[in-house]
């Protein structure tokens, strides 16, 4: 679950820098099993949402204190979760 984070946090990286900057700094097939990696974990989170399998989403993500999750309802108001 923790793995899941870490991918996700590492595709965020990659996502902000320069393709061109990446591929210098890592093999370009490390770099693309990087990508493959990241890629199966968002199908997954994706799959595991929308066929409401609701406990194998939560193994997607890191249930952590640190871990924020704010929302927004007409009559709720704002609400934030933690951990």
């Amino acid at each position: 679950m923790k793995i899941s984070i870490y991918v996700l946090v590492l595709l965020c990286l990659l996502v902000s820098c320069q393709k061109k900057q990446v591929s210098e700094s890592i093999p370009e097939d490390e770099y693309k099993s990087e990508v493959e990696a990241i890629k199966t974990v968002i199908i997954g989170e994706s799959r595991t949402f929308w066929a409401k399998d609701y406990n194998a989403w939560a193994d997607h993500w890191t249930q952590e204190d640190y871990v924020r999750v704010t929302g927004w309802w007409q009559r709720g108001g704002i609400t934030v979760h933690e951990g």
